[in-house]
């Protein structure tokens, strides 16, 4: 009889035909003292099944035929872990082998409802990748220091499972803020989470510039609703659309404030790279206003 995991770590996928396999050799190659399993959630046209059924046998497989959002995906893997503990991360993102030995280390220390870790840029030689990544992930740079947090991101997050049973969290059906949504709400309800930026994985993002300002704008419009339904941070951007003008500004603000706080060579990058952040913020500021109208055009007709 197979022992049971201590571990699940849960994968989303669509369309990652090109990172999977590398992802799946840095999760699997894991140091551990527990027994873990690995879940993969696939609803990717053409399934990634037939690239890991052979070289990564261990891996637990689960195909929707329905296009699920990255929450919808976390949501199902999480209904079928066996483990105590939920391990989040993504199909373009790779670990370190004591990355999952590191993660419950720190819930040993206190009763964390979450633990995260930092992500860090694979595409270190591209600029239009450091313009999306400083963006997208100022608050999660390695070079921070460990402390709680109301977020942790899900490309490297572990949480106690007894916590999505005893709160009845979901994560919200998005491919953007569905983690802030639950996070956050696990914060007001006076839940700790912890934040140690030395357990970091590397994160494949986009290099060119058309690809950039598409995905910022589909997360703005993938965020929208989320923001509508759960109050956080940015909710008023949706309630007040004529004050989506100043997002872009907030974003820059913010985010080099994050960066500061993550060592001096992130603030001169973000510093340098301010203008093309600025830009690609006002896309996702125009994928927000987008989301916003159809979110109330779908209000009107149901």
């Amino acid at each position: 009889m197979a022992e049971k995991p201590l571990v699940s770590v849960v994968i989303p996928t669509y369309n990652g035909h090109k990172t999977i396999v590398q992802c799946l050799e840095t999760v699997t190659n894991q140091e551990t003292d527990f027994p873990y399993e690995i879940i993969v959630v696939d609803s990717s046209p053409e399934p990634v099944e037939p690239l890991i059924k052979l070289r990564f046998p261990q891996v637990r497989y689960a195909h929707s035929k329905r296009r699920l959002t990255v929450g919808e995906a976390m949501n199902h893997g999480i209904q079928l872990a066996q483990g105590d503990f939920i391990v989040l991360t993504q199909d373009d993102c790779f670990v370190p082998s004591n990355w999952l030995q590191r993660l419950l280390q720190n819930h040993q220390k206190g009763e964390f409802a979450g633990v995260g870790g930092s992500i860090a840029n694979a595409n270190t030689h591209s600029l239009a990748a450091w313009v999306l990544h400083l963006l997208e992930y100022n608050r999660f740079l390695p070079g921070r220091r460990v402390c709680l947090i109301d977020d942790i991101s899900p490309g490297n997050a572990c949480y106690r499972k007894s916590v999505f049973a005893e709160t009845g969290l979901r994560f919200p059906a998005s491919n953007a803020s569905e983690h802030t949504a639950v996070n956050e709400e696990l914060a007001r309800r006076g839940w700790k989470i912890l934040f140690d930026p030395t357990i970091s994985v590397r994160h494949l993002t986009r290099t060119t510039w058309r690809k950039i300002l598409s995905h910022a704008a589909g997360l703005g419009r993938s965020q929208a609703p989320v923001l509508k339904r759960f109050k956080g941070r940015g909710d008023i951007f949706v309630h007040y659309p004529i004050l989506l003008p100043l997002y872009p500004i907030l974003r820059l603000i913010f985010g080099w404030w994050n960066c500061f706080r993550a060592g001096l060579g992130y603030t001169l990058l973000f510093t340098l790279l301010s203008p093309l952040i600025f830009v690609t913020a006002c896309a996702w500021a125009f994928g927000i206003y987008q989301g916003t109208r159809e979110f109330r055009k779908d209000s009107n007709c149901s």
